[in-house]
């Protein structure tokens, strides 16, 4: 097992075995997501197999009958969708999930790493949904630090790996908090910075400007 497996596979084992969650792992390939997530799943569902897909598009209630999802939330279980993104209505697919059964499970994100997310950290904050990050060492593995710093979060990341792993498992281990931020979160996001479209130009105007200002000093 690698070592990045190793770390999802703490988090599992920290907390996916002791609370009803449902997780949803985002991320590049080779970096251990899926091994991890199989050594727990109950169910491992993949869009690239034609029986699974067939069942995915079915919907969320076909899905949860077959699995037996009510009989899961009580043991706990998980249900592994792996290749999800190649649903072109994925994100209506787990929304749709999501609203159905959230007394059953509920759902953070981890960041992948050691390259960072960017559009699926933003789909997840505007759906309401918490991510975790680890925060890396170079401008590749650090878009997550970025958004959720900004964001006003930054006790969702993860200095270093025994951090990324307790971040997780304590804001997975708040129910509470969680359903609080699904209703929340969106707001937060349409209020902060990152929404901030005119702040930002501003900001990048001025950056232009004083960088013209000391070239012309320069000339002289």
């Amino acid at each position: 097992m690698s070592q990045r497996t190793r770390i999802y596979d703490a988090v599992f084992k920290d907390h996916l075995a002791r609370h009803r969650q449902m997780l949803f792992v985002s991320g590049p390939r080779q970096v251990g997501k899926t091994t991890a997530c199989r050594n727990h799943a109950n169910f491992y569902l993949n869009w690239d197999n034609t029986n699974d897909r067939d069942l995915i598009l079915k919907g969320p209630s076909r899905v949860a009958e077959i699995t037996n999802l009510q009989q899961l939330a009580e043991l706990p279980g998980k249900i592994l969708f792996d290749e999800l993104h190649k649903f072109a209505r994925w994100k209506q697919f787990l929304k749709g999930f999501f609203d159905s059964y959230e007394t059953l499970a509920r759902v953070i994100v981890l960041d992948p790493f050691p390259i960072a997310g960017g559009t699926t950290t933003f789909d997840a904050l505007w759906m309401g949904v918490p991510v975790v990050t680890l925060a890396g060492d170079r401008p590749v593995g650090r878009g997550g630090l970025s958004i959720l710093n900004t964001l006003g979060h930054p006790e969702w990341v993860g200095h270093t790996r025994e951090d990324y792993v307790r971040a997780a498992v304590e804001l997975a281990s708040k129910p509470n908090r969680l359903e609080t931020l699904r209703k929340t979160l969106r707001e937060e996001i349409q209020k902060s910075p990152l929404m901030d479209s005119q702040g930002f130009v501003r900001e990048m105007e001025k950056h232009y400007s004083n960088i013209w200002k000391k070239w012309c000093a320069g000339q002289r």
